[in-house]
């Protein structure tokens, strides 16, 4: 295991880095945790980080050659990323009844990467649909986002990334939305 030290204004972050297998990297920032994911692909049992009753894997297909699962926390009684949709919508609030989001993308057999967004607040869904993706930011108009709703519940965004530019963005913004977001 490798261990990265950088100071970042006032803060010290550590990237804790293993290669496991010849085709595997794993980055981490808790050590526990890549020890635990260690273990885990070594035979240790344990309970499922995301289990199999979240509604987020309804939607998700595990077939494609590249998905994504993000479960928020819920209410915790202060607003955090890990707590909703609220900070990539462009709002200062956070969206404390959000639930999750599945993405799924397979580039053989279609350029239209989907991303299903759950919510028991029908206005974070309003929200994502009318400004979750700039149509004024380089790539945003060719994503040619389509959205519908699912359930009251369940909103289905399909972004076309055939185009470099439509790509860089859509990837930018599924990066923050899988809670890996950059300020700028």
């Amino acid at each position: 295991m490798a261990v990265f030290k950088q100071k970042s204004e006032e803060d010290i972050w550590t990237t804790y880095v293993a290669f496991p297998k010849p085709n595997i990297a794993i980055v981490a920032t808790d050590e526990d945790y890549l020890r635990e994911v260690l273990a885990r692909m070594n035979g240790k049992k344990g309970d499922r980080a995301l289990p199999d009753s979240l509604p987020e894997w309804q939607y998700t297909n595990t077939q494609s050659e590249f998905w994504a699962v993000r479960h928020f926390r819920g209410n915790t009684g202060k607003p955090s990323l890990t707590s909703g949709f609220g900070y990539i919508t462009g709002e200062i609030k956070y969206d404390n009844r959000a639930i999750g989001l599945a993405f799924s993308f397979n580039p053989e057999k279609s350029k239209i990467a989907t991303v299903t967004y759950l919510s028991a607040n029908e206005n974070t869904l309003q929200s994502i649909q009318k400004s979750l993706f700039n149509e004024r930011e380089q790539g945003g108009i060719e994503l040619h986002a389509r959205y519908r709703e699912i359930s009251r519940s369940a909103l289905e965004g399909s972004y076309n990334v055939e185009l470099e530019a439509s790509a860089v963005y859509f990837t930018f913004v599924l990066d923050a939305l899988l809670g890996h977001a950059i300020a700028l």
